[in-house]
């Protein structure tokens, strides 16, 4: 970048300005976020706090709602078993009434007889109408208010059946003809039922026709004291708690939040809202149609996750939902949650995180305003350190500017020049004297006076110098030439013998490769003839075993034709016997004759032996002839068997003759293979020499070459010597040291 002293003056100066101001609103920026952030973990951790502070004083207001409440009923029930008793005790009558009976819970009905419930001598009556007073019940109700039942015992299961009662269905009749029965529609026992049965009361949330009641249920005894014969009961409706629904609606979430209450295990009822702040409650009255951003039912993940709390323990989550009036508009929400399992109440808080958002807006204007400020003061500074650079940057340029000036002069060869107006021209031009200023430009001042003296002094011995190094660098160049030449035909006839041992050694490579082949060949002829030799012993084997095989046969066939010779005796023998036989069975048919009708038998047995006899001598004359035939063959056999074996006996001798000539043979192969061996050595041997002539010539046209590249550089740099010498003339020429050499030089140009 091309700057001035004077500007780079105004630059530091205004940098150092600027610098400073910028680094503090950095500062003051960083600051806010940080303190924004740490002031929105504080907001956020005391709205939890206060948010858990508030679900906590609900639950502890139900917790007291409930004992109160509580403590009416019990002093209710008080108040109607003093009425019951001062009418003179329950009992039953002597006729039996019909009753149609609807269970609380499914509304299934049954027809039935039950004794008159009698209230000292009154029955009680099947009173619908809320305009006819009933006994007992209503008086409760006139003087402490809440609802009252009696009931009497329909069965040995225990069901209760309301026979008087000032509880109303929902067209505004009494609910009598209803019953609670023993086994609820789960299956499992009634509580209520079974708390009565075993002769205890019961104090507590339960469901009463249609709704949910604090409640205290009494046995009724009969006159035994043993067997309960009904229930009287008291209760007040639990959401007609007007105390509580006020301290409710009197709690502020913030500027937007709300409180509600769902239930939260009732099987009819759950999920159900059956409180919420009316003004502010920005959702459908059910839970379960109420999403997040995601889709997600997070009133019913409230509601599955507080029944598993703990008494009196706070949960928690933070919820994002559209605003249902604007649905472009994201509601970043905290809800605060409790169970409060007394009256299957899930308690919450719903605060907005826009509310809270407030003092996180002021702290953030208040860093802003204080950024403004920072940068209009410092823009008033700046304009301040401007100015004042400005001025200040001129006092320290202007020597400069003149030294400089004096400096180009001395470039451009004007020594004389740029001393006389470094010695005469310095008050004009800046208006004091530098040589005896104290600061850092006159220092400056006077070294560039010693410089230009001891140029002034350096250029006259240059010049003087400068003739005889010219000289000098003439003659060390001729030297240089011909030293050149020299090597120049050195390195010539290297080259030459280096191409001829390189022909010789490629040749002795070529023919040891060859005699390496050559020798090869005959290991490998060698191998083969042996193995040929191998396959000749292996047929003289084969042969002298298939003539001994031929041999065997031969004896073979000669034991058969003795053995044929042995069967045409035995033949013979048996032919013999036939012609005997049947001279016998001759004589013996001649004996039955003689003997009449004694001899038949015998006669018979004779004939069959002589037919035998006749077929044996048959049979006897075939197994001859073939025998005959068989003693041919054979004997043919056997004659073929000898000549085969003589012409084995042939081929035998014939491999064995041919296998000592191959034997010869290898022995004669093998006999080549050291002879070119030695002569591959031999040739191996003259391969190396011939490489190391080569070698070695190599070095020697190497050293030529380098001789001759160093007389090159030595070369070049006499050339260079002698431009820079002359080049030195010449710039030293140009040097003006006095101003007699500045008014020649003028005069030389304006002639040239």
């Amino acid at each position: 970048m091309d700057l001035r002293v004077r500007h780079k003056v105004i630059g530091l100066a205004l940098g150092s300005a600027l610098l400073p101001a910028i680094a503090l609103s950095a500062f003051i920026a960083i600051q806010e976020q940080r303190s924004s952030e740490k002031i929105q973990n504080e907001l956020r951790t005391i709205v939890s706090k206060n948010l858990d502070d508030t679900v906590g004083e609900i639950y502890g207001l139900c917790v007291t709602a409930n004992d109160l409440v509580q403590k009416h009923v019990n002093a209710s029930l008080n108040v109607a078993v003093h009425l019951v008793e001062e009418a003179g005790g329950v009992s039953l009558g002597e006729k039996e009434v019909e009753w149609h009976a609807i269970n609380q819970f499914t509304h299934e009905y049954d027809d039935m007889l039950l004794p008159e419930l009698m209230v000292g001598k009154e029955w009680l009556g099947q009173n619908y109408s809320e305009a006819q007073p009933t006994p007992i019940v209503d008086s409760v109700r006139s003087l402490v208010g809440g609802t009252a039942t009696i009931f009497q015992r329909m069965n040995e299961e225990g069901d209760m059946l309301r026979v008087a009662t000032n509880v109303a269905l929902p067209d505004g009749t009494r609910a009598i003809g209803t019953y609670i029965p023993a086994v609820n529609p789960d299956g499992t026992a009634n509580e209520v039922v079974s708390d009565v049965l075993r002769g205890e009361t019961f104090r507590g949330r339960a469901f009463v026709v249609n709704d949910w009641y604090l409640t205290a249920y009494r046995p009724i005894y009969e006159p035994d004291g043993r067997t309960v014969l009904g229930v009287l009961y008291v209760g007040v409706r639990q959401e007609s708690v007007a105390s509580l629904r006020r301290a409710l609606s009197g709690i502020e979430i913030g500027k937007s939040g709300f409180t509600w209450v769902m239930y939260g295990e009732d099987p009819d009822r759950a999920g159900e809202f059956t409180y919420y702040t009316e003004d502010r409650f920005p959702h459908d009255a059910d839970s379960d149609l109420i999403v997040d951003v995601n889709n997600d039912k997070f009133y019913e993940e409230i509601r599955n996750e507080a029944i598993l709390l703990k008494p009196g323990e706070v949960g928690t989550k933070r919820v994002s939902w559209r605003d249902p009036a604007n649905p472009a508009k994201i509601n970043d929400t905290e809800i605060h949650y409790t169970y409060f399992r007394d009256w299957d109440w899930v308690i919450g808080v719903t605060a907005f995180a826009a509310d809270y958002a407030e003092p996180k807006r002021v702290i953030s204007q208040a860093f802003f305003n204080i950024l403004i400020g920072t940068a209009f003061g410092s823009v008033i500074v700046v304009i301040i350190v401007g100015l004042l650079s400005t001025y200040l940057g001129g006092l320290i340029a202007r020597p400069i500017t003149f030294l400089t000036t004096v400096a180009e002069k001395v470039a451009q060869g004007d020594i004389g020049g740029a001393m006389v107006m470094a010695e005469e021209g310095q008050s004009k031009a800046i208006g004091e004297d530098l040589a005896k200023a104290k600061d850092e430009t006159g220092d400056l001042y006077r070294s560039i006076m010693a410089m230009i003296e001891n140029l002034k002094q350096l250029i006259g011995e240059v010049k003087d110098s400068s003739g005889q190094l010219l000289d000098s660098a003439s003659e060390i160049s001729g030297t240089a030439r011909l030293q050149e030449g020299t090597v120049a035909d050195f390195g010539s006839s290297s080259n030459e013998i280096a191409a001829a041992v390189k022909e010789i050694t490629t040749t002795a490579k070529e023919l040891t490769s060859t005699m390496s082949n050559v020798s090869e060949s005959a290991k490998q002829t060698g191998h083969s003839a042996g193995e040929s030799r191998g396959y000749l012993d292996d047929m003289r084997g084969g042969a002298e075993e298939l003539a001994e095989a031929t041999q065997s046969i031969s004896e073979k066939l000669s034991i058969i034709t003795e053995r044929a010779s042995n069967i045409n005796n035995i033949v013979t023998t048996i032919a013999k016997v036939a012609d005997q036989t049947n001279l016998l069975s001759l004589n013996a048919a001649i004996e039955a004759e003689k003997a009449g009708e004694f001899g038949l038998g015998f006669a018979v047995v004779a004939r069959e032996i002589r037919r035998l006899a006749d077929q044996t001598a048959v049979a006897t004359l075939d197994i001859e002839q073939m025998v005959k035939e068989m003693q041919s063959s054979v004997n043919a056999g056997v004659m073929e068997m000898d000549k085969f074996h003589q012409a084995v006996r042939g081929s035998v001798e014939d491999i064995g003759n041919l296998s000592s000539q191959m034997e010869k043979i290898i022995k004669q192969v093998q006999a080549l293979a050291p002879r070119f061996d030695s002569v591959t050595e031999g040739m191996e041997a003259q391969a190396t020499g011939a490489s190391q002539i080569s070698d070695a010539v190599g070095q020697l046209n190497s050293a030529a070459r380098q001789t001759s590249a160093s007389l090159q550089n030595f070369k070049s740099a006499t050339e260079k010597l002698d431009r820079a010498v002359k080049n030195m003339d010449d710039g030293v020429s140009r040097f003006r040291i006095d101003s007699n050499d500045s008014s020649d030089a003028e005069e030389e140009g304006d002639q040239a």
